[in-house]
């Protein structure tokens, strides 16, 4: 298994990833996308991609613009451009040579996974994803919102983390206005479709972990880790969610 550096443009700044190719040449692949203020290191977006190649499927972990190492500013991002990133990033991997390609989305990368062209995948796993996404991100910046209106932008910090992140006006806009709730997208996907939830992940259980037992029962295909939280933060969480997405990836990508 080799994993190498790669990128692609997309509207005239740099998107960078990491690419594992398995021992065996294929043409299966699977995308990684991360969620808000994440990146494409993050443990369980590696170990996931790791254990991805070894079982065969060559896999892409990448940064957003604005996230990570790729180029951009976070304030300037949006859910429109993070689909148009993960739509160029389906667009190398078929200038790659995999023909078959697999989602994986977390949080509002699942939104994205949802929302993002369909033509050339064949099946998706959503990890925790962000359905009611204006409820979510509502409850997430609470008074700074007020802000946000006003002067354009606010920073926001998680957990009482050093780090800061700067929140733009467009990306609220279009939270607010043009993808509060994206239900009707995940209904109408017609391709196999899995959500993995924590059973603790105070983030999505505003609305989400209820709608997704209604909106996926007739097929079963909603996986519950018990205890975990949103970031499936602890090994004992990470395990079974990696575990899930294989067995996932290996029945329906083929």
């Amino acid at each position: 298994m080799k994993e190498i550096d790669v990128s692609f443009e997309n509207k005239g700044e740099n998107v960078s990833g990491v690419l594992h190719i398995p021992k065996e040449e294929t043409d299966k692949a699977v995308i990684i996308a991360h969620g808000f203020t994440g990146y494409k290191r993050e443990v369980q977006i590696v170990n996931c991609a790791r254990s991805l190649a070894k079982e065969g499927f060559a896999t892409l972990r990448f940064d957003f613009r604005g996230s990570g190492s790729s180029d951009g500013l976070f304030r300037d991002m949006t859910i429109s451009g993070e689909v148009s990133d993960l739509e160029k990033a389906i667009e190398f991997m078929k200038k790659k040579g995999y023909n078959k390609i697999g989602l994986i989305g977390h949080s509002l990368g699942g939104l994205v996974v949802i929302l993002v062209n369909k033509k050339y995948i064949s099946t998706i796993v959503l990890w925790a994803p962000s359905i009611s996404i204006k409820k979510l991100i509502t409850m997430l910046l609470g008074r700074k919102i007020k802000t946000i209106e006003k002067q354009g932008y606010a920073p926001i910090s998680w957990d009482g983390k050093a780090i800061e992140f700067i929140v733009g006006k467009t990306f609220w806009e279009e939270v607010k206005n043009k993808f509060p709730d994206v239900t009707e997208h995940l209904l109408s996907l017609k391709i196999p479709k899995t959500v993995i939830y924590g059973s603790k992940d105070m983030e999505n259980n505003l609305k989400t972990g209820v709608d997704m037992r209604k909106l996926l029962y007739p097929s079963n295909n909603l996986k519950i880790i018990k205890n975990a939280d949103h970031t499936f933060s602890k090994y004992e969480y990470e395990k079974p969610l990696i575990d899930y997405t294989i067995k996932w990836f290996k029945k329906w990508l083929k």
